[in-house]
Order: structure tokens, then sequence, then C-alpha cells
């Protein structure tokens, strides 16, 4: 009550007749014409100001009775804005905070520039310490620098030394949190720019994540932190150092945890869904599918996230041998309402997914038809090419890996030998042999299939070596964009060495 008479003073200087919002009986008056225009927009049905304006007045969109209309909706639709439930549509407590915050901040500005100022030095107290529970910033500053103007004006020492110290403080943190926006910002047109050769930025990117860490502090904010962890993923997984990635995820895991607060599920499955890619890098498939499943949790929409874990449990379950369930995640991605709006290479990838499975299918022996059954053709994949190519990475060893096996199921081995001279020339050229072993070294495999004429004895005997490097060895540096082993490699060594038995047992189709 003792701020009442001052806000009162206020709003009786402009005794306002009616605020506009979409409230109930705006809702229930379906006849009205600013309830029929804006129910014509939001089903779609006004797409355009001329076809709004002819069904309501059968007039042209300049005609001054559906101008005002429009600016009258227009109104009502802008002091909505201000009278939202975010609780009651779901949204995080964070994010309820937020709109409250910014809500009362607009309050505070409008209540000091209108006189009321003891109304606005109350509420701006009370919202300061909100922005500081919830680490909003940029609030918490505009609230303290008005709040020591305050102290100033009324000579209150103490009190302006007081608030001196947290503007500092919260100015100190805008200036942080803008350094890691930046960095986060720089990396994401990177990334946004280049499907492929990411790994040449490493550099770069671990000079942004060496500048955060350097600016670190124990109360640095919540934005800060939260963008110094994206950062440092990113520098990492661009560097392959993926053991180290899933180290800093867990850091950020742990934090996100001590603030509930504030770690919206959305947060957590960010960090979480790092760490999922990792494991699978660096093939601790145990720990990627526990890790994705509980990524699995945290997702309440199909975003593009989603469907990114949906690519990494396909693979993950892939090199688990377990082609049912890979097939299910597959139908499961590919008939979903918003496939198609994904970006063009990530469609790409699925369709090379979609081989991979048909192959699998094909070597075990399952009965059940794979996605590619009726439509399958050795030269439509033959003609695919990735969309990274230009970038030589993405799933460009893994396609032309299928396309062999393939050409050796056919018995095609004309064509195997000018794929093999291509393959060879493109691992030369462009596979980092530190950061992609695996790849290397199977190809080296498929060298010596070509080398030896398809003889299955002395493919066998000479790859040994190479197939217990497979299966035995551990890699620390792995390059995320070449080093994509969608099945084992050395379950595809074992089928490759039993087909060229079976192309024994029947000379005549060696000879194709």
């Amino acid at each position: 009550m003792r701020y009442f008479p001052e806000i009162i003073r206020v709003l009786d200087r402009f005794r306002e007749k009616r605020v506009e919002t979409l409230d109930g009986a705006f809702r229930r008056r379906t006849e009205d014409k600013g309830f029929l225009l804006y129910d014509g927009i939001r089903s779609g049905a006004f797409g355009s100001d001329s076809v709004a304006a002819d069904a309501l007045y059968h007039t042209r969109a300049n005609d001054t009775r559906y101008t005002a209309l429009k600016a009258r909706l227009k109104n009502r639709l802008l002091n909505s804005l201000f009278h939202l439930n975010l609780r009651r549509v779901g949204f995080s407590e964070s994010a309820q905070a937020g709109y409250t915050l910014k809500k009362r901040a607009f309050l505070v500005h409008t209540l000091v520039t209108l006189g009321a100022r003891r109304a606005a030095i109350a509420l701006a107290t009370r919202n300061l310490d909100i922005a500081a529970k919830y680490q909003v910033t940029d609030i918490a500053y505009e609230m303290a620098l008005l709040l020591r103007t305050n102290a100033g004006i009324n000579a209150r020492s103490a009190q302006y030394e007081t608030y001196d110290l947290i503007v500092k403080k919260h100015l100190r943190d805008l200036n942080d949190e803008s350094t890691a926006w930046e960095y986060f910002d720089r990396m994401q047109i990177i990334l946004g720019r280049y499907a492929g050769g990411r790994r040449k930025f490493a550099g770069q990117f671990e000079a942004y994540a060496q500048q955060l860490r350097s600016l670190l502090r124990d109360d640095s904010s919540f934005t800060f932190r939260l963008n110094s962890y994206r950062v440092i993923g990113n520098a990492l997984a661009a560097g392959g150092r993926h053991s180290e990635r899933i180290a800093e995820m867990d850091g950020a895991l742990v934090y996100l945890r001590s603030i509930p607060h504030l770690a919206q599920p959305a947060r957590l499955a960010e960090f979480k869904l790092q760490q999922v890619d990792s494991y699978l890098r660096v093939r601790r498939l145990a720990e990627a599918e526990k890790a994705a499943e509980e990524c699995l949790t945290l997702f309440n929409a199909v975003t593009i996230s989603w469907f990114t874990l949906m690519e990494l449990r396909f693979v993950i379950i892939m090199n688990g041998l377990r082609f049912a369930e890979a097939q299910n995640i597959y139908h499961e991605v590919t008939a979903h309402s918003n496939f198609q709006t994904l970006p063009e290479a990530m469609q790409e990838r699925w369709r090379v997914y979609e081989y991979y499975l048909h192959y699998a299918f094909l070597k075990s022996g399952i009965v059940e038809p794979s996605p590619l059954r009726k439509r399958f053709s050795t030269d439509a994949l033959l003609m695919m090419v990735p969309m990274a190519g230009r970038d030589k990475v993405g799933m460009n060893v893994a396609l032309r890996v299928l396309q062999i096996l393939f050409l050796l199921e056919e018995g095609r081995f004309k064509e195997i030998f000018t794929r093999m001279e291509a393959l060879n020339l493109y691992r030369a050229r462009y596979l980092v042999a530190k950061a992609s072993r695996a790849s290397s070294t199977f190809l080296k495999m498929l060298r010596i299939v070509e080398v030896n004429s398809f003889s299955s004895a002395r493919s066998r005997r000479q790859g040994m070596r190479y197939y217990h490097q497979l299966q035995t060895a551990t890699y620390e540096i792995v390059d995320s964009e070449m080093e994509i082993e969608i099945l084992p490699f050395t379950w595809l060594w074992d089928r490759i060495i039993e087909r060229l038995e079976q192309i024994e047992k029947t000379p005549k189709a060696a000879s194709n």
C-alpha cells in the first residue's frame, strides 16, 4: 500500500478507457471483425492484406476501415504480450523469471520517467534480487545502476558504495558474456558455412577456448559459463580430442545440475549429446548407448538436435549389430513429418545409412525385408556423390567403401579396380592418419584384397595384423568428420572374406 498512491497519481493523469488484449471477452466475440481478422491470420486463411480486406470489407487493403481495424489488432496483440502466463504453458522456471524481470525492468524505467521514483526504487530493489538469483546479468546491471544513481541523489554514501561494487561486478560479467557470445557466434558462422573441413579451424577454436578459460572466475555468470562450455566442446571436437571433450561435458553437466533453477532440460541435452558423439568416436559403445538413452529423456520436442541424437543412436546400434532395432530408428526418423525440412546433407546421410542397413540385412541372412528390398540398385548407389564432397569429408569414406562392398557382391571386379584407385588417391590426399586410424587401416585392408587379385586366403593372411589392430586399438585423437564407422570394420572384413570364398567356389562368376 505504501507506494500505491504514487502509482495511482501517475495513472490518474491518463485515465485510459480500456486496455485491449486477447482476453476471453475478445475471443467470444466471434462475429466481431477484429476477431475475424485475428482468426483468419492465425488459421492461415488471410495470407495477405488484400485477401483479408476483401474478405472483411469487400475492398482494397488501403481502405481506412481495414487499416484502422489492423492497427487496433496490432495494439491488442502488443498489449497482450505483457500478460502472458508462462507457467501455465509449461515454460521453465528460469524462462518465467526472465520474462518477469524484463517486464518489471520496463515498469521501473516507466515509473522513473513519469516521476514515481520511490515506487520505481522499491520495484528495482526487488528486481535486482531476482535478477541476481537467476543470473540475468543485463537486468541486474540496469537495476544496480539505477539504485546507485538514486543513492547518489539522496547522498547515501554507504549505500552508494554497496551498489557501486554490484554495478562493476555485473559490468565485468556483461563484458565477459559478450566475449563468450562473440566466440560462440563466430564458431557458429564457421560451422554453418563449412559442411566439412572444420579440422583446419581447430587452432582458432582452441584460441577462443583458452581465452574464455582465462576469464573464468568462481563467480562467473551462468551465461558466460554456458557459452564457454559450448566453445570448449566445439574446440575439442574440431581437434578430435574426444576423451577430453567427454570430461569437459561432464563438468558442464555437474555445473548445470548444481543450479536446478537455471538448468533447463534442453541445456542438459545439449551437453549430453556432445558426450554421446565423443563416446561413439572413440568407440566406447556401451557408454555411448547409455548416454544416448539418457539424452533421449531430456528432449521434449523434435528439433534438429533430436535428429542428430537419432543419427548417433542408429550408428551405435548398427555397431552393436542389432539391425532390426536400427531399422526401427531408420523408419522413425525418415517417416517423421519434419524429416523433409532437414538440411540436405543430413537427409543424404540417411540415404547412405539406408544402403548400409540393406547390406547388413543382406549379409546377416535376416528374412525381414530391408528398407531397400524392392528398389535397391547398385548402379544408383554408384552414382551417389556426397554433398560435402567438395570439402573431402562427411560421408565420403563411408560411401566409397559401401560402393566397393556392393560391387564385390556382384563380382564386378574391373569396376572395383577403378574405384580402389580413386579411393587410394583420396586416402593419400585427405586422410590424416593419426586422426583417422581406423579408416586408414581398413582402406589398407581393401588395398590388400585388390593387390592379391581377390584371393581370400592371401587377403585373410596379409590382412590379419590390421584386423587385430582394429580389434584392439584405442584412439584418443579421432577426426569426427572422417572417422565414421557405420558398421564395424572387422565385421565388414569378415563379410568380404566370406564373399571372396563364395566367389572362388563359383569360377564362372569370377570371370565378369
